[in-house]
């Protein structure tokens, strides 16, 4: 899945880690830069166009072996520790079920 992404009206793109979701913003000169997340230190590009927010129910856990905080999508059920890159089976929540 991509990012997600709005531009606003400061001369910077607002849009999210495709890694952990984290909320970041740069300057729209960098568009389609590669860069890395300060979060989860994952390698990301910039968006090149912007499009709607897409808004996502999520939920944190914490790595089971480094205990690095992960943002999932609610749903999810496997997922990939950005930090010390475990496979983790993501606890379903009571309305998941």
């Amino acid at each position: 899945m991509g990012s997600k992404v709005a531009v606003n009206s400061d001369s910077k793109i607002s849009f999210t880690c495709s890694q952990c979701n984290h909320f970041l913003k740069a300057p729209v000169i960098l568009k389609g830069e590669r860069v890395n997340c300060p979060e989860c230190n994952g390698t990301i590009r910039i968006p090149r166009k912007s499009s709607v927010i897409i808004e996502r129910k999520t939920k944190m856990i914490r790595c089971d072996y480094c205990h690095f905080p992960i943002k999932v999508e609610v749903g999810k059920h496997i997922t990939t520790c950005p930090k010390c890159l475990a496979k983790l089976s993501v606890p379903l929540q009571k309305d998941e079920q």
